[in-house]
């Protein structure tokens, strides 16, 4: 029993170690400005998506009005 004891102790402390380490890793991670620069150029690249996603779907309804125009012109003849 006192080998589980002991396993279990060391099994305890090696997550706590691994804990602090993930915690320093995140903690640097939050402070580091080239992450924040990577953060402010996704959060732009999202609204130029946004933005485009927008302008594509204004395009194709005007494509689909400019198409059934010129269908029911020919449809007329």
């Amino acid at each position: 029993m006192p080998r589980l004891f002991e396993a279990r102790e060391r099994l305890e402390a090696a997550i706590n170690r691994l804990d602090r380490a993930v915690t320093r890793t995140v903690e640097v991670s939050k402070n580091n400005p080239e992450k924040q620069e990577l953060e402010q150029k996704l959060q732009a690249v999202k609204v130029e998506s946004e933005r485009l996603k927008a302008e594509r779907r204004q395009v194709a309804d005007r494509l689909g009005k400019s198409i059934q125009h010129f269908k029911k012109i020919l449809d007329a003849k």
